[in-house]
């Protein structure tokens, strides 16, 4: 099956500022057409040469490989192994660890877990199963690790694929369900059956009837008095047994006392008479229920207190003010990192927040994820410090802060290359959280507009119906914020419409497209050129997704003569629309009049706009259509005036078309057999390119094109290799399971002759 593909999807510069639709995908869309079956096409921009689209096919990885996600504590310093209580996990297969919070489950769980990589299970998976949304994420990423997930299917049903698969396992693997919450979050998540063994860390008994309860309480005299012998490196006397009943054994407070007196160097006896004296008061409310453990508020604040009042810029107590109030599953190091550039901070701020999170760990106050990445502040502590800052009037300083953090992480993946999963997954959290809390208020537009790229996260990454939902939740703002009187406002309702045409709800599509080109209209009138043109062109895109093309040309057509009324028929956005009602007309099967328009588009641009970007996307156009009504000849001949003339024309302005130049160029020159001027051309063009050229959609196209053209003359070795290089380049861009580096391992596949995602679980 060949996937063909129209050319007409270059982006221009949105008339209103709006930032570009994620990954480049226009506002109004990417026009692509596929011939013959396919199954769980997405729109991929630019793809040329062969493109096969086949159902996901799951292979269990290597036998040698094992698989550990999610993000599993180090190992603490002094850490207490509490050698009777593993001795009874190891004896179920499930395990629930319940106790009162701060007695060290979770870091129990984490031994454990370190124990089983090392004894080389097929599976460790650490999951939050706070609630379904986290607990779904975590089965998720496990398919992700397994290439479990095809390109089309929703995130849940990905999660429920990785369930199955390790049901089905024939060997022993581990599931650790971190601070569950919820019985029913729980049972719909855990394994029915397998040889997987399951820990679940809780403070609720509820949870007993899931499998062997195993009780995890205070530490005993000689565990208190080991781990401050160790973690202070001070003599066992009778001042660390009063430091132990002081903090009644509880491991938490032991280790935030411990942290305080190796800062400071004191001995137990003042940091018993600093606790004692500690104004609990002054920084907490009252709660006469569900009160803190005895001694933890005061050992909370004391030492974060201390570590706050060593650092002078500020930084660390920020960063803890954050960590408290964004998720508890933990932060990304790289989230932190904006967080400090919002400061005014003597060193360079990543390295400023590293230096302070390496304290805070160091000073058990905060807990480090074993690959580095996420700080995680233990609950208890964030309950406190969240508390405080209730009584703090620079709370909102907080949400300013974490809101231009998100900002700043979210602009950086717009126009550009899908998000890693995972990545994308942990601000989308961040995000959830930052929208509930009250504050939030004082942020509201900056706020939406952090939901919206969570919604055009999940359109650009195919997964339409959390796309849906997350637009859904967007447009009720809007719509309770004075409707659609304003493009702010009409923008997210247009997206809104162009991710229910993507799961093919179109009905509901199309209602909606009109009532904003309605309200468009409604305000600026008939002939506008920006808000009313741009509505359009999106109402003619969904019709083209629902095969309703009469419609579109229609609608492309009312919007071209609008716009020649309106700025005359040589105004850049008049050819725009041209080149938009040509590529409608193409896809209504008219190929002579898309042509004809093109044509007279480029006579025009000649005139006004020869060295613009739109003359050189109208001149590929021309040459594309002329490839694909029989005219290859010309083609050619169109192509290679184009790369003649293109340091003089265009230059840098047109890099990014370049490399689509020569693979249209070697295609057409395939078609009639000049292989060898076809090979010569790509073989040029890839030698040139620079590291991030290589990452790019139309690198991948071009070096598609040319292991085909490898493969038919005879040179498969050199076809092979290439594929493997766009296979690895792929992955690293768009991630294991987008449909792009699917493609790549298709290919790969069948020039090597290996079973397809090979390698990759």
């Amino acid at each position: 099956m060949r996937l063909s593909v129209a050319t007409f999807d270059r982006q221009y510069p949105r008339a209103d500022g709006a930032l570009p639709a994620m990954n480049g995908i226009p506002p109004g869309g990417v026009h692509n057409e596929v011939a013959g079956d396919a199954a769980g096409v997405v729109q991929a921009g630019h793809i040329h040469g062969d493109v096969h689209v086949h159902p996901a096919q799951v292979v269990p990885p290597a036998a040698d490989a094992p698989v550990v996600v999610g993000r599993i504590p180090r190992r603490p310093p002094a850490f207490q192994p509490r050698s009777a209580l593993v001795d009874v996990l190891a004896t179920n297969t499930v395990g629930v660890l319940v106790g009162p919070r701060g007695v060290g489950k979770t870091q129990l769980a984490a031994a454990y877990a370190r124990m089983r990589i090392e004894d080389r299970r097929r599976v460790v998976a650490w999951i939050d199963a706070q609630d379904h949304g986290r607990a779904a994420l975590g089965w998720q990423r496990l398919a992700d690790k397994l290439c479990l997930r095809a390109a089309d299917e929703t995130l849940t049903a990905g999660a429920d694929a990785a369930r199955a698969w390790l049901e089905d396992l024939a060997e022993p693997s581990l599931v650790v369900f971190d601070n569950a919450v919820d019985p029913e979050v729980l049972d719909r998540w855990l394994p029915s059956h397998g040889r997987a063994q399951v820990l679940v860390t809780t403070t609720s008994h509820t949870f007993e009837d899931f499998g062997t309860a195993v009780e995890v309480g205070l530490f005993d005299d000689v565990e208190s008095r080991a781990y401050l012998r160790e973690r202070t490196g001070l003599p066992d006397d009778h001042s660390a047994l009063r430091l132990v009943e002081e903090l009644d054994r509880l491991p938490l407070a032991l280790a935030l006392a411990a942290g305080l007196i190796r800062r400071q160097r004191i001995g137990y006896d003042l940091c018993v008479r600093r606790l004692r004296t500690f104004p609990v008061d002054r920084y907490l409310p009252a709660r006469p229920s569900d009160p803190y453990p005895r001694g933890v508020a005061q050992a909370v604040l004391l030492s974060v207190g201390a570590a706050e009042e060593a650092d002078e810029t500020g930084l660390t107590e920020m960063l803890l003010a954050v960590l408290a109030v964004l998720s508890p599953g933990g932060t990304a190091r790289q989230l932190l990192h904006d967080v400090a550039r919002n400061l005014v901070l003597p060193e360079e701020p990543s390295a400023a927040a590293d230096a302070a999170l390496g304290r805070l760990a160091e000073e058990s106050i905060i807990a480090v994820s074993t690959d580095g990445r996420l700080a995680v502040l233990h609950r208890v502590t964030g309950r406190v410090l969240r508390d405080r800052l209730e009584q703090d009037e620079d709370r909102r300083t907080v949400t300013e802060v974490i809101v231009r953090a998100l900002e700043a992480c979210t602009k950086r993946t717009l126009g550009g290359r899908l998000p890693e999963r995972a990545w994308a997954e942990h601000l989308i959290e961040q995000i959830d959280v930052v929208h509930g809390l009250s504050l939030a208020d004082d942020h509201a537009w900056r706020v939406l507009e952090l939901r919206r790229w969570t919604a055009r996260y999940h359109l650009g990454a195919g997964d339409y119906d959390r796309a849906v939902a997350a637009y859904a939740a967007v447009v009720g703002d809007c719509r309770e914020w004075s409707g659609t009187d304003d493009d702010r406002r009409r923008t997210p309702l247009s997206e809104f419409a162009q991710a229910l045409a993507r799961a093919n709800r179109f009905e509901e599509a199309i209602a909606l497209q009109e009532e904003v080109l309605a309200a468009a209209c409604a305000e600026y009138g008939h002939l506008n050129t920006t808000g009313v043109a741009l509505q359009r062109a999106t109402l003619a895109f969904i019709h083209q997704l629902a095969g309703n093309h009469e419609e579109a040309v229609r609608l492309e057509r009312q919007s071209w003569h609008h716009r020649k009324a309106f700025l005359g028929a040589d105004h850049p956005q008049t050819l725009m629309a041209q080149l938009r009602l040509s590529n409608a007309s193409l896809q209504a099967g008219d190929a002579a009049s898309a042509l004809e328009l093109l044509e007279s588009a480029e006579s025009s641009c000649a005139r006004v706009h020869p060295e613009s970007y739109l003359m050189l996307d109208i001149k590929r156009c021309v040459a594309s259509v002329c490839a694909r009504v029989g005219r290859v000849s010309e083609a050619i001949s169109r192509y290679e005036a184009i790369l003649a003339g293109w340091d003089v024309s265009w230059g840098a302005v047109g890099e990014e078309s370049y490399l689509t130049v020569v693979c249209e160029l070697a295609s057409s020159l395939e078609v009639i057999g000049r292989y060898g001027e076809a090979i010569a051309l790509c073989e040029a063009s890839v030698r040139e390119m620079a590291d991030e050229v290589r990452m790019r959609v139309d690198s991948l196209n071009l070096r598609s094109t040319l292991a085909k053209l490898y493969h038919l003359t005879g040179r498969t070795r050199e076809a092979i290799e290439t594929r493997e290089g766009m296979v690895g380049d792929a992955e690293r861009m768009y991630g294991l399971n987008h449909v792009i580096s699917r493609h790549c391992r298709e290919q790969l596949a069948e020039l090597s002759g290996t079973p397809r995602n090979a390698g990759h679980g």
